[in-house]
């Protein structure tokens, strides 16, 4: 029998990891979520390699091939042949995407209309002011 653990023994953020909700599981990884915010702009049907996917993100090939399979089970991608290397096409149709894009039409549009255009910093750069239209 193994000895009774006190309250103060509790990680709520490691039982969180253990045990993640569908959100936390979706936003985990960085990858993911500029994957996503990636796809997010894209068209219907849209198709992509992992080698264009890094020249759209800045995220590595490997770090993509790591994560695309996520995407995959989730439905938000679906691996198509091309013959020689793998591509994929993004699935608007998915209850999953579905959602992502109505949560960042929402968000985007609660910050827009309450605080103004966003401004984004990237490394060592200026900040840029992003439209709200790119919100949107």
């Amino acid at each position: 029998m193994s000895p009774a653990r006190s309250s103060d023994d509790f990680d709520p953020k490691a039982a969180r990891r253990e045990n993640p909700s569908g959100w936390f599981a979706l936003t985990r990884y960085e990858t993911v979520r500029i994957l996503i915010d990636a796809l997010i702009e894209s068209p219907p049907g849209y198709r992509f390699n992992k080698s264009e996917m890094e020249r759209r993100t800045g995220v590595s090939r490997e770090a993509i091939r790591k994560h695309i399979g996520f995407l995959e089970d989730l439905g938000v991608v679906t691996e198509v042949s091309n013959g020689q290397h793998a591509e994929y096409e993004l699935n608007m149709s998915n209850a999953v995407m579905k959602e992502v894009i109505e949560l960042n039409a929402e968000v985007g549009h609660t910050l827009s209309s309450e605080e103004g255009p966003r401004t984004v910093s990237v490394g060592d750069e200026d900040p840029m002011e992003v439209p709200t239209e790119a919100v949107n």
